[in-house]
């Protein structure tokens, strides 16, 4: 890690930011999500540089339309290459209904993320990683566009057809690989290396 970065970090609180430098071994983050309703967690193996941002969700900020936000971004710093970012959420059940609101919370993680790079000198980030983490998908391909319809959706498939496609539209100006993680249904727990 550098100096200049050290001293960026040093404007946030630290139980806001946690630094996981792993050294010959690899290292572990744990995304949570904590609400009653949907207890889960990510067990996050790293390999470079990261910096969490944990429960980044309950932070109001407020020069940003969109308020929803989802439970954690990390940004991995490889040592010779661009930085990542990747944001989780957690949910106990995916389905037709909740798939405009984890978008929603991936856009609002995104451009909150976009102003903490801007503070560390980061710059943009190379790539966007979306992580859905959820015990149960209950998404069904619908019969048609027409199946879609009540979802009240600007383009009527757009949250579904992320999902599906593992692709998602943050902003204009940003695209985010969106990934998969299935938890164990009693425990609600999962295991990933980034």
């Amino acid at each position: 890690m550098t100096v200049a970065l050290k001293e960026r970090l040093s404007c946030f609180p630290n139980e806001l930011v946690q630094v996981v430098n792993p050294t010959q071994q690899t290292a572990e983050i744990i995304v949570e999500e904590k609400s009653d309703s949907g207890r889960a967690c990510i067990h996050v193996g790293v390999q470079h540089l990261c910096l969490c941002f944990h429960q980044i969700d309950k932070k109001r900020f407020e020069y940003v339309k969109e308020q929803r936000c989802a439970d954690s971004v990390v940004m991995e710093i490889p040592p010779d290459n661009p930085w990542r970012l990747h944001i989780f959420e957690l949910k106990k059940k995916i389905g037709h209904n909740n798939l405009i609101q984890i978008m929603k919370q991936f856009q609002g993680a995104f451009l909150r993320a976009l102003a903490l790079a801007g503070i560390l000198d980061l710059g943009k980030p190379d790539s966007i990683i979306c992580y859905a983490g959820f015990r149960e998908d209950v998404t069904q391909e619908p019969a048609g566009l027409v199946a879609l319809k009540p979802m009240a959706y600007p383009s009527d498939s757009q949250p579904y057809v992320s999902w599906i496609r593992g692709r998602l539209r943050l902003t204009d100006f940003a695209c985010a690989k969106l990934v998969k993680i299935k938890l164990d249904e009693s425990t609600g727990c999962g295991h990933i290396v980034i």
